[in-house]
């Protein structure tokens, strides 16, 4: 299969969610690509920048753009 036949297949699940970073030191605006649990079971998340960048963060490190709140609680709770 080809990488555009893939793209089409996957299309449906492929939306990004804008997101905002915020760690001790810097904060930016990217969109969440990718949720996984890692080996010891800690969550992780890929957050793709505006310059098309990865970076994996915690999730307690992920806010919701348009508030304050950690975009993970506001959703579970």
């Amino acid at each position: 299969m080809t990488d555009e036949e893939m793209i089409e297949m996957w299309k449906p699940f492929l939306d990004s969610v804008p997101i905002r970073v915020k760690a001790n030191d810097y904060s930016y605006d990217g969109h969440l690509v990718n949720v996984f649990l890692k080996r010891s079971g800690a969550l992780r998340c890929v957050v793709e920048d505006d310059n098309g960048r990865l970076f994996i963060h915690n999730a307690g490190q992920l806010v919701n753009p348009d508030s304050t709140t950690n975009h993970f609680v506001s959703v579970t709770n």
